[in-house]
């Protein structure tokens, strides 16, 4: 997803419906962070350093990063009074980004290629339908690259 999509889920008001609400804001920490999904989905307060940096010992490989912390993240926390959105799993996270992504309109149609049996086919989806957990990480990688940060 791009920076303009990732501030227009930022700037949809899910308020009324509290665990979409409660998914886009796990989403775009890990979008921001881009962090695996069991790293973002439980991060806990002493995770924030100053409000400057995030500091975690990921799960996979147990290295320590040390990640600033973007405006969008501290909005999330500021909104909800430091607090971080509570954990779900990642089905229930992946169901739901869909349904953000719709309610948001992220209508852009998207070509995915699939091979099976040897035999490529398209198939063009509209973007909302393909949103998951690992388009966070994806999203951080690619924004960053396209902003001419040094791979």
């Amino acid at each position: 997803m791009s920076d303009q999509e990732l501030e227009k889920l930022h700037n949809h008001d899910f308020s009324k419906v509290d665990y979409l609400d409660n998914a886009c804001d796990l989403f775009l920490i890990g979008a921001y962070t881009g962090m695996r999904f069991g790293d973002y989905s439980d991060l806990e307060g002493v995770n924030f350093e100053g409000g400057k940096f995030i500091i975690r010992d990921t799960q996979k490989t147990g290295s320590r990063v040390i990640i600033p912390q973007h405006r969008i993240v501290k909005e999330i926390l500021a909104k909800r009074n430091g607090e971080l959105p509570h954990s779900i799993s990642k089905q229930k996270l992946n169901e739901y980004l869909k349904t953000i992504g719709e309610k948001a309109e992220l209508n852009d149609p998207v070509v995915k290629t699939t091979t099976k049996g040897g035999k490529k086919t398209r198939k063009t989806y509209k973007k909302y339908k393909l949103l998951c957990t690992h388009t966070a990480r994806r999203s951080l990688a690619t924004n960053l690259y396209l902003a001419g940060v040094p791979v």
